[in-house]
């Protein structure tokens, strides 16, 4: 191993260990965020049917927090080290 690749893995590994532990801040804010985006969503669709811009609204939210967060999880298992097994609690 050449010293560029041992750069490289030094630094994916800096760079796992630090989206892992920021792992948990962005899962309860975009988790939140995607929680009461949705129920919004819900609540608009059963009580005021005649609204539909935030309907709209609240469901992209809603669903592009969901994105991020399995984004982010996709994010860190590409850099995660060789061997390395991902077992992450919901």
């Amino acid at each position: 191993m050449n010293l560029f690749q041992s750069l490289i893995h030094t630094l994916k590994f800096i760079l796992f260990t630090a989206l892992l532990f920021v792992r948990p801040v962005i899962r309860v804010g975009c988790g939140g965020i995607a929680g009461i985006s949705l129920f919004c969503t819900l609540f608009i669709f059963t009580f005021m049917r005649q609204e539909t811009t935030p309907l709209f609204a609240f469901l992209w939210i809603g669903l592009g927090m969901t994105a991020v967060l399995w984004l982010y999880d996709v994010l860190i298992m590409l850099v995660a080290p060789d061997g390395f097994q991902l077992i992450f609690m919901v």
